[in-house]
């Protein structure tokens, strides 16, 4: 007996095909997996435990609301909502990274270009001010001239009661003191 044609069903294995072709085709910072089960092959793979204890992003978000600033790729952000946040993504980039646009909406998650965090956040963004439970401050803080500024501007996103979770990196080629600490936990702020 044979099956029944089914257009639609072929119609969307075309179209999982063709997103499938682009996620290969682009070149991604952070391993990322969909929720179809295709993985994004990046260069940096955070999925490992090790990796999680060292972003000390908990492991329940639900009922938080997180901002993840400087969202890159929308790898944390991701994170964030598979553990049940509500999360926005923003960075400085309008014309965002496709990588960005591909992975965060394929979650569902909204992005916005906040701007510089060089330079006090526009009024335009007032809305958001004190709206947020964290905001993930990962891997910007060595991008910034004025991290004074990028920290002002993350408390200003935040609840009363909220946190800023900050990742930097050091430079250990050139700080040989910083090599015995390199097993060291990350300064969280």
């Amino acid at each position: 007996m044979h099956e029944a044609f089914d257009p639609s069903a072929d119609s969307a294995s075309r179209k999982g095909d063709i997103v499938k072709d682009k996620i290969n085709a682009l070149d991604w910072w952070h391993v990322i997996e969909f929720p179809d089960g295709t993985v994004a092959s990046g260069k940096c793979d955070y999925r490992e435990e090790k990796h999680r204890r060292r972003f000390q992003l908990p492991d329940d978000l639900s009922g938080k609301i997180v901002l993840d600033l400087g969202t890159f790729d929308g790898y944390w952000a991701i994170e964030a909502k598979k553990r049940g946040a509500s999360v926005l993504a923003a960075d400085r980039w309008n014309p965002m990274l496709e990588t960005a646009r591909l992975a965060l909406g394929a979650y569902k998650i909204d992005y916005l270009c906040l701007g510089d965090l060089n330079y006090p956040l526009s009024d335009k963004f007032e809305s958001l001010f004190g709206g947020f439970d964290i905001v993930l401050f990962y891997g910007i803080l060595y991008h910034l001239k004025n991290p004074y500024q990028g920290f002002e501007n993350a408390a200003r996103l935040l609840k009363s009661s909220g946190q800023v979770l900050v990742e930097s990196a050091v430079n250990q080629g050139k700080m040989k003191a910083a090599r015995r600490f390199s097993d060291a936990p990350p300064l969280l702020w």
